[in-house]
């Protein structure tokens, strides 16, 4: 377990009726009995079981959604009913991945699951704020020269203020499992302006024990640097929930269900469950994305496997009508282009697959990818949170260093470039013009 540790029958309607005699409901009957035998040796019963949970879950929630997106798809067993276009592969840059351990102080994270862009200038390099799954925020500094030079990392624990520790009492346990932090920091950094000493954003609080639902949150967080304790440093507090009281997702999050996606724009927050499957299962039955109007507050439900994305692992929005996915199940990047015109319409759709070797380039099982963010240059960080159990070389002759480090279960730090990604996604306009910055309706500057 994760977290951080705190103190009747059916009416009679007759004979014809029940009997459903006549040709047309005699049919009909034959058609679904017939439909059904197929759906069973088609799928197989583990799909076929999987499906009726996911169709059922999605079918139960209930609450506010855009207009346009009241209607709710059932979701499919796993096959894409949308066109989506597979572009290339993409690989780690030169020296990348590293180890998120702070070899300066010996300061190490664990259980990494979320990660969101704080800022930087060219001279001090990027910033980030990390969540933990065990309860803990961390400030995390990359300092590298270019994009070959030798990699620093700087890890600082982030503060809990009484705000946030009143927000999260009655939790059995502290479980963060993403961050978004202001998109405007990516222009800020793009001019080489630092993003101050508060951070403004959300946290998602995965739920555990009899009160899960309850305390499966999105909570509204503001970061702050100051005095704590006598020293400089970061200090996380909270206003509150997003929607205070909503339920609409309680049907659908579970034990290692919640929220591990998470993404705000200047109208909406995007919130991805992990799965709808069962723990540790590689589902390929899909999810759901909520699609939160903070203009209008209202909520979308957008069923994930007309799209290909079994899970999500993380989630980033660059603009009201560009997100990403990261999809913990196929090791794989999604690129959503929302339609401005009728939101919770998905317009098009990539897919580009990660390749995600342990530091210093071996192979190791299993990769688990949760965690997305972008730079102000468009390039594409992730994390890996170690999978218990699976987190271990299956190369032969690899060093000591990282047979010790896996069986430690130590975080993964992953740098791409997203020049491919933005080319093959005709969103390579947003970072190769001067002072452009993905935002509005159109993928321009939002201001």
């Amino acid at each position: 377990m994760t977290g951080r540790t705190v103190s009747g029958g059916a009416a009679h309607r007759g004979p014809r009726r029940m009997l459903g005699i006549g040709r047309g409901a005699l049919l009909r009957s034959c058609l679904r009995a017939n439909l059904w035998r197929y759906v069973r040796s088609y799928l197989g019963p583990r799909r076929v079981l999987g499906l009726l949970f996911t169709v059922l879950v999605g079918a139960s929630l209930r609450g506010p959604s855009i207009a346009r997106a009241e209607v709710v798809r059932l979701i499919s067993d796993g096959s894409e009913t949308f066109p989506v276009t597979v572009g290339d592969t993409l690989h780690p840059l030169p020296g990348w991945p590293v180890w998120l351990n702070d070899y300066a102080t010996k300061t190490r994270t664990e259980k990494t699951s979320g990660i969101a862009f704080a800022g930087g200038d060219g001279t001090r390099g990027r910033w980030f704020v990390l969540a933990d799954e065990i309860g803990f925020l961390r400030f995390c500094r990359v300092h590298q020269e270019g994009d070959t030079g030798r990699i620093e990392l700087h890890l600082e624990d982030v503060a809990i203020s009484g705000s946030l520790e009143q927000q999260l009492a009655g939790h059995e346990l502290w479980d963060f499992e993403a961050v978004s932090l202001d998109p405007a920091l990516r222009r800020e950094a793009r001019e080489g302006r630092a993003g101050g000493d508060t951070l403004q954003g959300f946290l998602s609080v995965e739920g555990q024990g009899e009160e899960l639902a309850a305390h499966t949150r999105l909570l509204e967080l503001r970061l702050v640097r100051g005095e704590v304790a006598g020293g400089l440093r970061w200090r996380a507090e909270s206003a509150g929930d997003l929607i205070p009281g909503a339920t609409i997702w309680s049907r659908a999050v579970g034990r290692e269900r919640g929220f591990k996606g998470l993404a705000h724009s200047a109208r909406f927050v995007h919130a991805g469950l992990f799965n709808l499957g069962m723990r540790g299962d590689v589902t390929v039955h899909g999810t759901l994305l909520f699609l939160y109007d903070r203009v209008r507050g209202e909520m979308a439900r957008i069923p994930t496997a007309p799209y290909g994305i079994y899970s999500i692992g993380g989630l980033e929005a660059l603009s009201d009508t560009v997100t990403l996915a990261v999809d913990r199940s196929r090791q794989a990047l999604s690129v959503l282009r929302w339609d401005p015109e009728d939101p919770g319409t998905v317009a098009a759709c990539q897919r580009f697959f990660l390749d995600l070797p342990a530091p210093g380039g071996f192979r190791y099982g299993v990769p688990t990818v949760e965690g997305v963010t972008v730079d102000e240059r468009g390039g594409i960080w992730c994390v890996v949170d170690p999978w218990r159990g699976h987190y271990r070389a299956v190369d032969s002759g690899v060093p000591e260093t990282l047979v010790v480090y896996l069986a430690a279960e130590m975080p993964i730090l992953y740098r791409f470039s997203g020049d491919t990604v933005w080319d093959q996604a005709g969103l390579g306009h947003l970072w190769a013009r001067p002072g452009a910055e993905p935002g509005g309706g159109d993928d321009e500057e939002a201001d």
